[in-house]
C-alpha cells in the first residue's frame, strides 16, 4: 500500500512545485499501474492511480487514469482530469486527443473541435488522419458561425494534398465534399480540388 503524499502549499499566483518525495510516490504508483495494466487489471490500476486524481504531476498518471475512468464510463470526469492536465502541460498533444475523444463521446461538439484544431495546427507534419477527425469533428458540431472555421477546414485539404496515406486521404476526401455540400455547397468542387491530386483515377465526389 502505497501512502499519498500531502498536498504542496499554494502561494497565490504560482503552480506549486511538488516535492521530490510527492514525485517517488506518484511515479512509484504509476508503475504500479501500469504493470497491472498490461495483465488487464484495471481495477488494481485505478486504486493504484485514484489516490493521485486530485493532485497528479506527471502527464502520463493523468492520460493513463483518464483512459482508466473512461474504461468505466466516467467520460465526465476523465474530461475533468484532462482539463486538469492541460492547464499543468499545455503542449502536450496526447492529452488533446484523449481531450477530443472523451468530448465526442459525450457530444460536446465544440469542445472536441477546440481540441482536434490543436491537434491538427500545432504540429506542421501532421499525420493525415488528425485533420481527417477535424473535418469530421467540424461536420458534426455544425456550429453557429461554422462558416468562419471553413479557412481551417481549406488547409487542412491542402496540407492533405500531399499526404502519403491515400486511405486517409480518399476519406477526408469525402468528408471535405460531405461538409461542403451540406453547408457551403458552392465550394464544394474548389474544396476537393485542394485535396484531390490530378490523374486519371480521380473521381469527381461532389458531381
Amino acid at each position: 500500500q502505497l501512502d499519498t503524499p500531502a498536498p504542496a502549499t499554494v502561494v497565490e499566483g504560482v503552480r506549486p512545485r511538488p516535492s521530490a518525495e510527492a514525485l517517488a510516490l506518484e511515479s512509484q504508483a504509476l508503475d504500479g499501474a501500469l504493470a497491472n495494466l498490461a495483465v488487464g487489471q484495471i481495477g488494481a490500476a485505478r486504486e493504484l492511480l485514484e489516490p493521485f486524481r486530485n493532485n497528479a504531476t506527471l502527464v502520463r498518471t493523468f492520460t493513463t487514469l483518464s483512459g482508466i475512468l473512461s474504461a468505466h464510463g466516467d467520460f465526465e470526469a476523465a474530461v475533468e482530469l484532462l482539463k486538469r492536465a492541460d492547464a499543468m502541460h499545455p503542449s502536450e498533444p496526447k492529452v488533446w486527443r484523449l481531450l477530443a475523444e472523451a468530448c465526442s463521446v459525450l457530444g460536446r461538439s465544440a469542445e472536441e473541435v477546440h481540441y482536434r484544431r490543436r491537434l491538427a495546427f500545432a504540429d506542421p507534419d501532421a499525420p493525415a488522419r488528425v485533420f481527417v477527425d477535424l473535418v469530421k469533428a467540424l461536420h458534426r458540431a455544425r456550429l453557429p458561425g461554422t462558416k468562419a472555421l471553413y479557412p481551417e477546414v481549406r488547409l487542412a485539404a491542402t496540407k492533405l494534398a500531399a499526404a502519403r496515406d491515400v486511405s486517409d486521404e480518399t476519406r477526408l476526401r469525402f468528408a471535405l465534399a460531405q461538409y461542403a455540400f451540406e453547408g457551403m455547397a458552392g465550394d464544394a468542387r474548389q474544396l476537393y480540388a485542394a485535396a484531390s491530386p490530378p490523374g486519371p483515377n480521380r473521381h469527381d465526389v461532389t458531381a
